[in-house]
Formats: C-alpha cells, structure tokens, sequence
C-alpha cells in the first residue's frame, strides 16, 4: 500500500487556498479524495509531502499527514 499527498492546484478557492488531496494505491488500485483540509499553494512542498513552515497549524497538519502514512 502506498499512500501520496497532493495539492490540487487547479481547484484553487476564492480565498486563494487549495484542497490537500490523498491517493492509495493497493494492488494497482487507486483510490484519491480530499482531506478537507485547504492550503496556500506557496506553502506546499512536493516533494516532502508536507507543509513548509513551523506553525502550530502547520505542525498540526503535518503530523496528521505522518499518522495517516504509518
């Protein structure tokens, strides 16, 4: 099972915010929907999977991503 976080850049709110999105992928099966959890495009980071920053809310989030993951 693998699981991957991404921003959905072309959904892009009216409050400048996109929705932080999830895939799992199980034996060549995806499955991806919304966190609910809405961002800044800017404070994404790929790579990492996670939010850039040292926030309260940003430490929140990013420890909810690595609970999901394990």
């Amino acid at each position: 099972m693998k699981i991957l976080f991404w921003l959905y850049r072309s959904r892009v709110n009216k409050s400048a915010l996109a929705p932080i999105m999830i895939r799992i992928t199980l034996n060549t099966r995806r499955l991806s929907f919304t966190t609910n959890l809405f961002v800044e495009t800017k404070s994404w980071d790929a790579r990492k999977q996670q939010l850039k920053g040292n926030s309260t809310v940003t430490t929140a989030y990013n420890n909810a991503f690595l609970a999901l993951r394990s």
